[in-house]
């Protein structure tokens, strides 16, 4: 997926996304990550942010008619340890609390991949989560349920469409 559109599911999968239509532009790094559309981020023309430019965000001061497109670390490794990703997945985590693990398995599954876990994806979710998918946060650490979803956050199956 391209920039917005990564952004976009991310929110989308946490139910965070705001799909309301038109108004002022927001900064999108800002810690307290807006749910506006990616569409409507601030964008410096003088001074483009290195996210964007590790994701080929189009040159905002010349007309773009085709995107490169690249896989790069630092598309990986925003995934992996960006702020906005983190938080999506505790919030999607709370949100989830006092579910059974299948049943927050299968929520997670719809979210985020949108369909629902095979047999052996539901057997190895079990195992992981040990029955308890909304255990209290390890001091400053993710819980078992949050770690799960950051994972599915973080397959290709969500980030690259076949």
């Amino acid at each position: 997926l391209d920039w917005e559109s990564l952004r976009d599911s991310v929110l989308q999968a946490g139910d965070t996304l705001s799909t309301g239509l038109g108004g002022p532009s927001v900064d999108l790094l800002k810690p307290q990550f807006p749910g506006r559309r990616t569409l409507y981020g601030f964008i410096d023309r003088q001074d483009l942010p290195v996210l964007f430019r590790s994701f080929d965000f189009a040159a905002p001061d010349s007309c773009t008619v085709q995107r490169f497109e690249t896989s790069v670390p630092q598309q990986a490794l925003f995934l992996l340890n960006g702020p906005l990703v983190r938080a999506e997945a505790q919030y999607l985590a709370s949100v989830l609390h006092g579910q059974s693990t299948d049943d927050a398995v299968r929520n997670v599954y719809q979210r985020i991949l949108a369909r629902l876990p095979s047999v052996s994806e539901l057997e190895v979710a079990r195992r992981y989560l040990g029955g308890a998918p909304a255990s209290p946060r390890r001091d400053g650490f993710f819980s078992p349920l949050e770690e799960f979803i950051h994972t599915l956050l973080l397959s290709n199956e969500f980030a690259f469409i076949d």
